[in-house]
């Protein structure tokens, strides 16, 4: 009987970095190459009932929370894609039971859609979303040969079908400092052209801080927050966990100094390389959030 030497699957991406983008058709080829292990003719073939695909995408979280003695482990699942693709034999049914491959290289084409509504591949403190595609060689009388692989998929977000995106955004906070308020009140008024920014781009950022305090503003930090809530349950009961991490960040160490306004035109923070808002998922959503700090000189006693 012959022996199975290697298992491949090749997905074709334009990138060859496997990435592919919600609503994609992806093709790609099964690579398999079979030995003989001897000079008769049932030694150069291997006996297989089918050869096929299986592709997968969902979101996972999981996390623990003390509970008296014990511990309550918090999990949830939701599937996105789930398909079978059998490239061999191609009437998608189990082969006769005296099918044999000859030893040799073989190639299996297969495609597969990816649904337009898939959120895109996500990895956090507290849950995943993930794509994976996995080869299954099905043998009668032996273990199944797997073989997978991972992709990584790029959710659409489309700016335009969200009116809160081109929405502008103005907005003022007032901070009273001191002992009882004695030490007057920070304002910031911020002034940005509008709510939704994809990565690569820079956010513009117009604000005002006017120092009515007696303290010396010292320092602005303007930062990106990826803001991520996860939701999972255990026994019957239903929870969700927050994380909060940091993805972009700038400063600006013009002081102002108390009893005068300082006015920061086109402040301008890039976007790095992130994932887009994670919004059509029951169990882990990503939201972004812009905030500036002012921070001002502390007096030591």
């Amino acid at each position: 009987m012959g022996k199975i030497d290697s298992l491949d699957v090749i997905l074709t991406s334009p990138t060859n970095n496997n990435i592919f983008f919600a609503g994609q058709q992806v093709t790609g080829v099964l690579r398999l190459r079979l030995s003989g292990s001897g000079p008769s003719p049932d030694s150069t073939t291997t006996r297989i009932r089918q050869i096929r695909l299986e592709i997968f995408g969902r979101a996972a979280t999981r996390w623990t929370r003390p509970n008296g003695r014990y511990t309550s482990v918090y999990k949830g699942e939701e599937v996105y894609l789930n398909c079978r693709v059998v490239v061999w034999p191609l009437d998608e049914q189990p082969a006769p039971r005296d099918d044999h491959l000859p030893a040799g290289s073989y190639e299996f084409p297969f495609v597969f859609d990816i649904p337009p509504n898939c959120p895109g591949s996500f990895e956090g403190p507290y849950g995943n979303i993930r794509y994976f595609c996995k080869a299954i060689i099905d043998q009668p009388w032996s273990f199944d040969q797997k073989f997978k692989t991972m992709f990584n998929v790029i959710s659409i977000l489309d700016l335009n079908t969200h009116p809160d995106a081109v929405r502008p955004l103005k907005d003022a906070k007032l901070k009273k400092i001191g002992l009882l308020n004695s030490g007057g009140q920070i304002e910031c008024m911020v002034d940005i052209e509008r709510c939704g920014y994809v990565p690569g781009e820079k956010i513009p950022t117009n604000f005002t801080v006017t120092n009515n305090s007696s303290k010396v503003i010292k320092l602005i930090v303007v930062k990106l927050e990826e803001r991520g809530w996860y939701t999972g349950a255990a026994s019957f009961f239903t929870s969700t966990k927050g994380d909060v991490r940091l993805v972009a960040e700038m400063k600006s160490n013009e002081g102002v100094q108390p009893g005068r306004s300082q006015i920061w035109n086109g402040y301008s923070l890039p976007i790095p390389p992130i994932n887009a808002s994670i919004l059509n998922s029951r169990i882990i959503n990503i939201t972004y959030k812009l905030i500036i700090e002012v921070l001002p000189v502390m007096q030591k006693n």
